[in-house]
């Protein structure tokens, strides 16, 4: 019992000064002789976090996506969600299903395909990567739209789709 007290008691020493270690750094004066003469410890200033138009960017989709189920349903396959009168779809109430985002996984032409009588008429196109910089961006898009994604590094990116009364859809992409 008298053991776990004292491994508990190291444990929180450690942990302690291990906190302190990321904040402050610690610097030895020594003599001539190599003995050590003095010892300075000085907290490291924490710069605020700047406000990063890439960071807001990424909050956004992330917070956009937890909070439309729809939008997060569809990322594993956003073509699996269909309205149910597809020939009835117009850009007011256009849906994931309405549009066919292919091959995802990508390696070098992602296809952005809208269905049916879906009209892409006054829709733009962004893709930003996973650190939330914007990597492509089309104001005018067509019924059927690639985009090179060869110079792409591999990993997540993110596709929005802006219809032209401003609603946003969302896909997850994988870019090998």
């Amino acid at each position: 019992m008298k053991t776990n007290k004292i491994a508990t008691l190291i444990l929180l020493l450690l942990l302690q000064v291990a906190v302190k270690a990321q904040t402050t750094t610690v610097n030895y004066t020594y003599d001539a002789s190599g003995n050590r003469v003095s010892r300075t410890i000085t907290p490291i200033p924490i710069a605020p976090p700047q406000n990063n138009n890439n960071n807001t960017v990424v909050q956004s989709i992330n917070s956009l996506i937890e909070a439309d189920s729809l939008a997060s349903a569809s990322l594993s396959n956003p073509a699996s969600t269909t309205l149910s009168n597809p020939a009835s779809a117009s850009l007011s109430n256009l849906s994931e299903g309405d549009i066919k985002v292919f091959p995802n996984p990508v390696q070098y032409k992602l296809n952005v395909q809208f269905k049916g009588t879906t009209e892409a008429e006054g829709c733009s196109m962004q893709i930003y990567d996973g650190a939330g910089r914007l990597f492509h961006k089309q104001d005018a898009m067509q019924n059927h739209t690639e985009v090179d994604m060869q110079q792409a590094n591999t990993g997540n990116y993110y596709l929005v789709i802006i219809t032209k009364e401003g609603k946003r859809l969302y896909w997850k992409l994988v870019k090998q």
